[in-house]
């Protein structure tokens, strides 16, 4: 027995190493770029909330993930690319653990959670990058962890473990930091039934599929308390209370993909998992609490509403998920995974997979050359006077060449170019619009170089216009100089 549980420890092991170890190795992306820069600032002169890499003069800066950004620049000072990578590899595996640590918690059922996490970790990798989201997945699946076990036990050392885990997301990733009170309204909504029911003398129990919990409000509302305090120990104390209200004001929302609302097309998964959890809130022979359908309830339409919600979906609604299923019985589960047999079986798939994208994991760059501007970069910093240049990018690489020591017109800290952190500052939206007057917007900002991607459409303009002359150019990129 102790063999076969051992060999069934190994399999869960390299399955989820693998999974980690698959996710694109170019997951260093605009976040990441930037992240690296603003931790060596932060080194420097401190979360002063002062931009330091635009070319425009007096922009302030919220820092919304200053120790996230700390931590990656020391990785990437001591180790280079290599470290961030591995950081982030353990990172994922990390998560994965806690996903199957817990739902089998409420399943019951080692097995069934290995499954569940196996494939929802397959769905994720394009939600893997090293950026602030990372440590965030892990943080709020925590929080959502202990905000169960409070309710579930009453034991106020839970009250510590969400004060921490809080307190690491208002400094980790503020945007986030609100969302944590947003998980508790399904057990607060829940509890308010209760009293209510309860005050009516209403037994919702007996008139519904959906069972409701003994309210646990006084407990609920400890914990929220908790967590609200961490919002003012943050350096840049009261932001985490109003950073988010402003970025839902800006233009940005609308105009970046991953804040945009999925479609079929975009991820059937999600459509695929809306039907499966419908079916089991319908099965009568399932434990179903309010606050479990709820919580999923709201998880669905954060995932309908904006895409990069999927991963809050797949990876909270694992704990309601697993609460449903805890009512199936999978006893056919425990003699196939204690089968020797099956187990070699399936590792040695895992194996194959890991093999057959091993030898190109080890042979192309961190770095994809054809998205951000290397060449073009490396020509700026030999032949371009910085200190004179006034370059106008693109929003998608604007972080790349902030990595490089070159003055940005924009990247993709989007806030930091919104008029609702910035005062009577349209950077941003005059981007945005660029195609319409470029030559106007270029003399607005004093504009003396332009780097485009070669698909861009203004791109198409200036090789047919007399003042912009090509002083580089390669497969990707064009660096023009403006002339007149």
């Amino acid at each position: 027995m102790k063999k076969k549980n051992i060999l069934y420890n190994v399999l869960v092991f390299i399955s989820f190493a693998v999974i980690a170890y698959i996710i694109p190795k170019l997951f260093f992306q605009n976040d990441t770029f930037y992240s690296i820069k603003i931790g060596e600032s932060i080194t420097k002169y401190g979360v002063d909330m002062i931009d330091h890499f635009s070319f425009i003069a007096n922009l302030s800066y919220t820092y919304p993930h200053w120790l996230f950004d700390l931590i990656i620049y020391g990785i990437y000072n001591l180790f280079g690319n290599f470290g961030i990578y591995i950081f982030v590899l353990l990172l994922y595996f990390l998560l994965l653990y806690l996903m199957y640590y817990i739902s089998s918690k409420y399943t019951n059922n080692k097995y069934i959670s290995f499954l569940m996490t196996f494939v929802v970790g397959l769905t994720l990798r394009d939600f893997i990058a090293a950026r602030a989201q990372l440590s965030t997945y892990i943080l709020l699946l925590i929080v959502l962890y202990f905000i169960n076990k409070l309710r579930e036990s009453e034991n106020k050392k839970y009250l510590i473990g969400l004060f921490i885990t809080s307190l690491l997301v208002a400094n980790m990733h503020l945007a986030i930091w609100p969302f944590i009170f947003v998980l508790f309204l399904p057990y607060l909504v829940s509890d308010l039934i209760y009293l209510i029911s309860n005050k009516l003398h209403y037994d919702f129990n007996k008139h519904f599929l959906l069972t409701i919990e003994k309210s646990k409000l006084k407990i609920t509302s400890m914990g929220i308390a908790s967590c609200f305090v961490t919002g003012f120990m943050t350096p840049n104390f009261l932001v985490p209370f109003t950073y988010l209200i402003k970025t839902q004001k800006g233009i940005s929302l609308k105009n970046i993909s991953e804040h945009l609302p999925i479609t079929i097309n975009d991820n059937a998964i999600v459509f695929s998992l809306v039907f499966i959890v419908i079916v089991l809130l319908m099965s009568h022979n399932t434990k179903k609490n309010l606050s479990d359908f709820f919580l999923l309830a709201g998880l669905f339409l954060m995932g309908f509403l904006a895409r990069r919600n999927y991963a809050l979906l797949a990876i909270l609604g694992i704990i309601p998920i697993s609460r449903i299923m805890g009512g199936f019985k999978f006893k056919y589960l425990e003699p196939v995974f204690k089968n020797a047999i099956f187990c070699l079986a399936f590792m040695l798939i895992v194996l194959v997979a890991f093999v057959m994208t091993f030898k190109n994991r080890t042979t192309y760059s961190f770095i994809d050359e054809s998205y951000y501007p290397k060449g073009a970069c490396d020509y700026i910093l030999e032949n371009v006077d910085l200190d004179k240049a006034r370059i106008f990018n693109e929003y998608n690489y604007g972080s790349y060449i902030m990595l490089r020591g070159i003055p940005v017109f924009v990247d993709s800290r989007a806030d930091l170019y919104l008029e609702e952190f910035n005062k009577d500052i349209h950077i941003f939206e005059d981007f945005i619009h660029i195609d319409d007057n470029y030559y106007s917007v270029f003399e607005a900002y004093d504009i003396t170089h332009v780097l485009l991607s070669r698909g861009h459409k203004v791109n198409k303009y200036l090789e047919n216009d007399s003042r912009f002359k090509v002083i580089y150019s390669d497969l990707s990129f064009t660096l023009y100089e403006i002339v007149v």
